[in-house]
């Protein structure tokens, strides 16, 4: 039987409206001028850091702008704005018949993951839910709690997710990497990290792995 590691934000989640919002009122909050949503999205899927598009907003103060956005990038309230990937659950629920899937995503607070995954009917569809910080490279975080994972066979397993993160802890781990389009980068930029597949999102990816031997 097959792992499959799903990453969340970006991959099973939708969590575009939650950053533009956050980024929309604390740049307000410090008198900036927020760009459209179109070129925010554009300069995230590109990769341009947070602190650059704040600075193109004319904030007051970049570095309130970051504690600001540290301290309510999971908040309960921007939470609120996340919605499934669409027909994801439907997708994931077929492919749990035949493979192991684990949830692997870096949050700090797990009362409010845990919360997340209720509301959206996510948990039940895992085996498991790892659950790591970013306090080192996010893609060393990733490897790590997917390496600690007692049933973890690298021969047997695949990562699918939307950044360059899960790119690179799959190639850390030897294991098939997946990357989703649905997320926070361009599959230019993802292609830079030479993913085994690319995807347009989770629903796609029964056609990928029915391509696996075995």
């Amino acid at each position: 039987m097959r792992t499959l590691y799903f990453d969340l934000d970006g991959t099973i989640l939708d969590i575009r409206c939650r950053l533009y919002s956050i980024y929309v009122d604390i740049v307000k909050e410090l008198n900036g001028v927020a760009l459209s949503e179109e070129v925010y999205w554009k300069a995230k899927r590109e990769q341009l850091p947070e602190e650059l598009i704040a600075k193109r907003s004319n904030i007051e103060s970049l570095p309130k702008y970051i504690r600001l956005r540290e301290a309510r990038i999971e908040s309960p309230e921007y939470l609120e704005c996340d919605q499934l990937i669409p027909q994801a659950l439907e997708s994931l629920s077929e492919l749990r018949r035949n493979n192991r899937m684990m949830l692997v995503t870096l949050r700090k607070s797990k009362q409010n993951l845990y919360q997340q995954l209720r509301k959206f009917k996510i948990e039940p569809l895992f085996e498991g839910v790892l659950v790591g910080d970013d306090g080192e490279e996010r893609w060393r975080s990733k490897a790590k709690i997917i390496s600690n994972d007692s049933r973890f066979e690298p021969r047997d397993c695949s990562i699918i997710g939307d950044t360059e993160a899960d790119i690179l802890a799959g190639k850390n781990l030897n294991i098939i990497t997946i990357a989703v389009l649905s997320g926070i980068r361009s599959e230019k930029k993802l292609l830079l990290n030479h993913p085994d597949y690319v995807i347009d999102d989770v629903t796609q990816l029964k056609n990928v792995l029915d391509r696996f031997p075995g």
